[in-house]
């Protein structure tokens, strides 16, 4: 489960990378991604090395929250008042219930060609 939570990141990661047009050395000021997730960032900062490793020009913030109640109320709140984090973890139970509640990439059919 981690596994996959980890390549869901990375998954994300690259394509906030594509996204922003791959922003490459020229690039002055470091490009911040947000990361939001519940619990603790310590499974996540070894793929957050290799990735800001691999992308200098990206520094990922990880933004930890409490338990998941208290975190998803969190993350609605941010969302509605436009300020959702670049990437964050979620169970798919609650993001099947978000369907045309503004822009999302999945990471499901990226995962499902990785088994």
């Amino acid at each position: 489960m981690v596994r996959r939570n980890l390549s869901a990141f990375v998954i994300g990661l690259v394509a906030i990378v594509v996204l922003a047009g791959g922003a490459g050395p020229a690039v002055l000021a470091k490009t911040k991604v947000r990361f939001m997730m519940w619990g603790p960032p310590d499974p996540y900062e070894p793929v957050i090395a290799a990735f800001e490793k691999a992308h200098p020009d990206i520094d990922v913030v990880p933004e930890p929250g409490p338990d998941f109640g208290p975190y998803l109320t969190r993350l609605q709140a941010q969302f509605a008042a436009g300020l959702a984090p670049d990437v964050f973890k979620v169970s798919g139970a609650f993001l099947a219930t978000w369907p045309g509640r503004g822009p999302f990439w999945t990471c499901s059919p990226t995962l499902s060609d990785r088994r």
